[in-house]
């Protein structure tokens, strides 16, 4: 299924990404961990003929042959024990090398039809042949060019030339153009393989292509794009913070291709904690910092503090503690670009300092799971938060103050309108979709309706085309509407070829294309243009 889904807007992502590199440490955990593939062929006829694996002591294990394990019958067992008793192989030989030559033996040729079955003998080889060709038959004519040059048999050599354009082709398939844009789709398979899939859209075709992919550790909930490089902010880059069933939330690079880990994790574990420690107790090239270097680290971090709206009590109580439980939502602010929030299954909202990867506020104004939360287009210290208590809130975070509305049921979703600031939706889990303003006096919606059967289980309103709003949902379809006036009208209503939806996304570069993810696990693009009244 897909649970959750981004678009990458033009221009963010490199034409070429680059690949993961392993360095020392991790080749040499990797050599550590690795078995000879004779040892596991030998296991693997073992398991399969009944023996038993015996290994060997003495002589063998000091020098380290990889053959040290080998296999022996019940029959033999008493010969070889007899023979370590008495201190002979009956050769005069060591007892644990003579021992060891006599088994293979026995064993070659007890079990000569099993070995020539595996071909164990020539496990190591390419082939079972060498190739004795002089090299000067592998070449052309010193006189003749190699792109008219024909085999013995007059076919045309063209085996070059077709290699040539596959790597063409995969090089063009890897190039991320300037006209694409990118959609990440936090995705768990049916046999629970959990990856985030990051497609190549191109708008023009309605066309999207997988281009790689991040496997993870657990479940994706919820995903979050952002060009702010962790530990570094003013830096541009294309990165997604991913929250999962871990209180942990993850930060990969998207230009970076085969990556084993993320590039940082906010809080939930000590791995986070080293790494916050990494960032901020080491300075240019890696050095130490000095006692006083930290002092004033620690004093500019307050100041970062102040300015992001978190009181000292605050800090004091919230600094590098996580989550306790799922992180369910993420939003990243756009104005104030160090501030990642969260929302958790633990009652409790957070911001995040992507510079210090600490956590430099805690907000507790839920009585239970914070389902979403959204930062205001305008105002950089307006944050808005939905709970399955069954309340939206508008929170300012410089103050700690918060405003609350009672809704239809649990929230499921909420998104602010990019064209009216202080106007805001929000789906239920009874089907609503409802509207809010924060001009509006009092606590009342200022329109609700029924949209759905079942939860309205996602909702995407339209970055660029005023009142345009799409919802989704469990009953297996999604819909558009027009919300400006004072009851929302249906455009259109479409059953999901992705069964139950779970999240949808405008294109914020092609405002006519709606991305929808949902129990089947297969992204689906529809092309707004196809409804008559947006044509």
């Amino acid at each position: 299924m897909i649970s959750n889904l981004k678009f990458v807007p033009r221009g963010r992502a490199k034409a070429l990404p680059e690949r993961f590199e392993l360095d020392d440490a991790m080749l040499a955990e990797m050599e550590a961990l690795h078995v000879t593939s004779k040892h596991l062929m030998m296991k693997q006829i073992a398991e399969e003929e009944g023996l038993e694996m015996a290994t060997e002591t003495g002589s063998d294990a000091e020098e380290g042959d990889n053959d040290d394990d080998v296999m022996h019958s019940g029959d033999d067992s008493d010969e070889d024990e007899s023979a370590m008793a008495s201190g002979s192989s009956g050769r005069g030989e060591a007892p644990g090398k003579g021992n060891r030559k006599q088994r293979e033996k026995r064993f070659k040729s007890r079990y000569k039809d099993t070995l020539a079955k595996y071909n164990l003998d020539d496990y190591d080889k390419e082939d079972g042949t060498v190739v004795t060709t002089p090299l000067e038959d592998l070449m052309p004519p010193n006189d003749t060019e190699y792109e008219d040059y024909e085999g013995a048999d007059g076919a045309e050599d063209a085996g070059l030339d077709a290699i040539d354009e596959d790597d063409l082709d995969d090089l063009e398939d890897m190039t991320i153009r300037p006209t694409d844009s990118l959609i990440v789709a936090a995705t768990m398979d049916s046999d629970e393989f959990c990856h985030l899939d990051v497609y190549v859209y191109e708008p023009e075709e309605n066309n999207f292509y997988v281009h790689h992919d991040i496997m993870l550790e657990t479940p994706p909930l919820a995903v979050e794009w952002l060009d702010a490089t962790p530990r570094n902010v003013a830096q541009q880059g294309n990165f997604v913070a991913v929250a999962s069933f871990l209180p942990a939330i993850e930060l990969w690079n998207l230009d970076v291709l085969d990556a084993l880990q993320p590039v940082a994790l906010l809080g939930g574990s000590t791995l986070g904690a080293d790494l916050a420690a990494a960032s901020s107790g080491s300075g240019a090239g890696g050095a130490p910092k000095s006692k006083n270097q930290r002092k004033k680290d620690r004093r500019a971090q307050k100041k970062q503090h102040a300015a992001a709206g978190a009181s000292a009590s605050q800090i004091a109580a919230s600094t590098l503690t996580g989550h306790t439980a799922p992180v369910l939502s993420l939003s990243w602010n756009r104005h104030n670009r160090q501030l990642l929030a969260s929302g958790s299954a633990d009652h409790t909202v957070k911001l995040w300092d992507l510079n210090s990867l600490q956590c430099v506020a805690t907000f507790s104004h839920h009585k239970n799971k914070v389902q979403a939360v959204a930062w205001n287009p305008t105002e950089s210290t307006i944050l808005l938060t939905g709970s399955h208590d069954g309340t939206v809130a508008v929170l300012d975070v410089k103050t700690g103050k918060h405003r609350s509305w009672a809704v239809e049921g649990e929230i499921e979703c909420l998104e602010w309108d990019p064209h009216t600031a202080s106007r805001f939706f929000v789906t239920t889990d009874r089907g609503m979709l409802q509207c809010f303003n924060l001009a509006t006096p009092g606590t009342e919606a200022v329109w609700s309706l029924q949209v759905h059967r079942k939860s309205a289980s996602a909702l995407a309103v339209n970055p660029l085309i005023r009142h345009l709003v799409a919802t989704g949902s469990e009953d297996k379809s999604f819909a558009l509407w027009d919300v400006s006036g004072l009851q929302p009208v249906q455009l259109h209503r479409r059953t999901s070829p992705t069964a139950a939806v779970f999240t949808l996304a405008f294109c914020p570069d092609s405002p006519l294309h709606l991305a929808v993810g949902g129990v089947q696990g297969k992204l689906y693009v529809f092309n707004c243009a196809d409804v008559d009244a947006l044509a």
